[in-house]
């Protein structure tokens, strides 16, 4: 009787070892499972990680965001540039604009009679020759500072390519006269709401079908211009030699390379090239075309000054 209690214990200890070893190989089992599947998990969010960061690299190579500095044409505080409709009026209460603009133009008539009776004041190496007229300098009233009022640009041209230059007068209507805006700007420039200047190089000495320029903010309190970036290009069709056009740097292939210099560059090496598209992406933060605005520029003569009056 003993021995078959003692044959039925050890069936039952060896059914129970294995029991236990079974149980053993599936959690083991699971325990594998478990780990292939967050080792799988972890490569999985590891590439996706390194796609978002090619991504992002890409992305960068592509597209050229606006500078940012605490004076800076896309400061949304400021107004200026990054924006997608003319920069709204901004009118002081209780003034008569209409009547603000009559007094400016009058000044400004002012202003330019004594500029077509005393050229030389203005024109570096003006001289007598009938060939260098003062009237064939022009001129333009247009609000360029948003405020309703006018400003007045007169522009010299009728003398040597250094001397041109263009100088623009406001209307101070708390103190009732007419006084200097800018003293001297370019004399070949477009004018953008959010006072803005894109103002265009006097001749185009590289292979490019852009010509270049600079833009541009105005400083309030400083009443002067400052610069933004300036803009350039090189043409493959122009350089077929290769001497600036780079292909390496073509990076859309598409024969164009085109740069932004923003403030502070070292000219001793060249700007990213930029596609057409990354380009114009910067360039539309700062000057975009509905945001131009309209001038109409006449000679310096008399009769057009009087008209002023």
């Amino acid at each position: 009787m003993k021995g078959k209690i003692w044959i039925l214990i050890v069936i039952l200890l060896i059914a129970a070892i294995g029991v236990g070893a079974g149980a053993g190989i599936l959690i083991s089992n699971g325990i594998n499972q478990k780990e292939q599947q967050e080792a799988a998990e972890d490569r999985d969010n590891r590439h996706q990680s390194r796609q978002e960061e090619e991504s992002e690299e890409s992305s960068e190579k592509t597209v050229v965001e606006p500078i940012e500095s605490e004076k800076t044409a896309t400061d949304d505080s400021s107004g200026k540039g990054c924006t997608d409709e003319k920069q709204e009026t901004s009118i002081p209460p209780g003034l008569d604009i209409q009547e603000e603009n009559r007094k400016a133009h009058a000044a400004y008539a002012d202003i330019l009679t004594y500029i077509h009776d005393h050229p030389t004041e203005f024109v570096e190496g003006f001289t007598d020759d009938p060939v260098a007229d003062v009237e064939y300098n022009t001129f333009a009233v247009a609000d360029i500072s948003d405020d309703g009022i006018d400003e007045l640009i007169v522009v010299f041209t009728n003398t040597f390519m250094a001397g041109q230059y263009s100088r623009i007068y406001t209307w101070d209507a708390a103190a009732q006269q007419a006084t200097d805006y800018v003293f001297m700007v370019g004399a070949y420039c477009s004018f953008y709401h959010g006072e803005i200047v894109q103002e265009f190089a006097s001749h185009n000495q590289g292979p490019s079908s852009l010509w270049p320029y600079a833009v541009f903010w105005y400083d309030a309190e400083v009443q002067a211009y400052q610069y933004a970036f300036s803009a350039s290009s090189v043409d493959e069709s122009l350089d077929p030699n290769h001497n600036e056009y780079k292909p390496e740097n073509d990076v859309d292939g598409d024969g164009v390379i085109y740069y932004i210099y923003k403030p502070n560059h070292d000219y001793s090496k060249d700007p990213e090239p930029l596609t057409y598209d990354a380009f114009q992406h910067y360039v539309d933060a700062y000057i975009p075309e509905q945001n131009l605005i309209e001038m109409t520029y006449v000679t310096l003569t008399m009769e057009n000054i009087n008209a002023l009056r």
